[in-house]
């Protein structure tokens, strides 16, 4: 069960002027589990600046953790008229939604784009190689004739595991990635565009896999007579 492994970004962030009271008292509630009395603070700090994206990235949030995912989407998309730091982590927790969904195609999509804004993402980086995998299997497990019963189960088993569980993982992962931070110059340029084009290539290598496997079925189909 590697969707265990989906790491989250759900901490809230600050804004500043007279936001940041109300947005604090938000942040406090939201720690503390809180949701509905998050979202209430949040809501009222909105009133004030319904177009400020932190408090839409705050909002989404939120809703992701009761599990009410096209309303963090929707706010995850208007908080991307924020900073790069907002967007990418916008990005990042909307492919953590399609991924919950296995929406696998839109998770990678997602993913890569908070990439693009920050290449030396390690989380980003992980899950979209999950993403990638979990996508492969989906298409290609089953060889034409559709998912078996114990692919069906591999799959129940492999859902993403609750919020607490995600955050004791989260918080492992931190104390792992301290120890990568030896290497304090973190991922080069190069090392990056290498890292982007080799997911272009198994793109572009599943797409025609796929196209294989349609024209076998059309040829299936024509010899059925």
């Amino acid at each position: 069960m590697r969707y265990g492994w989906l790491l989250l970004a759900l901490s809230v962030v600050a804004c500043g002027g007279g936001l940041n009271r109300k947005n604090k008292e938000g942040a406090e509630l939201y720690r503390e589990g809180k949701l509905d009395e998050a979202l209430a603070s949040f809501t009222r700090a909105q009133v004030q600046s319904p177009d400020a994206p932190e408090i839409h990235y705050n909002i989404g949030n939120v809703h992701y953790r009761k599990e009410e995912m096209t309303k963090a989407v929707e706010e995850y998309r208007a908080a991307l008229s924020g900073s790069e730091a907002i967007q990418q982590r916008a990005n990042y927790n909307e492919g953590n939604v399609h991924f919950r969904g296995q929406d696998f195609p839109g998770a990678i999509e997602a993913y890569k784009k908070a990439l693009k804004i920050d290449a030396s993402d390690v989380e980003a980086r992980q899950n979209l190689e999950l993403a990638l995998q979990q996508q492969q299997e989906q298409s290609g497990g089953g060889g034409g004739g559709g998912e078996s019963e114990d692919d069906n189960e591999e799959q129940q088993d492999q859902q993403p595991q609750s919020q607490d569980q995600q955050e004791q993982q989260q918080q492992q992962q931190e104390q792992s990635e301290q120890n990568q931070q030896q290497n304090p110059a973190g991922m080069s340029q190069e090392e990056a565009e290498r890292i982007l084009a080799a997911l272009a290539e198994m793109e572009k290598a599943e797409q025609q896999r796929q196209q294989e496997k349609r024209k076998t079925r059309v040829r299936g189909k024509k010899k059925d007579w």
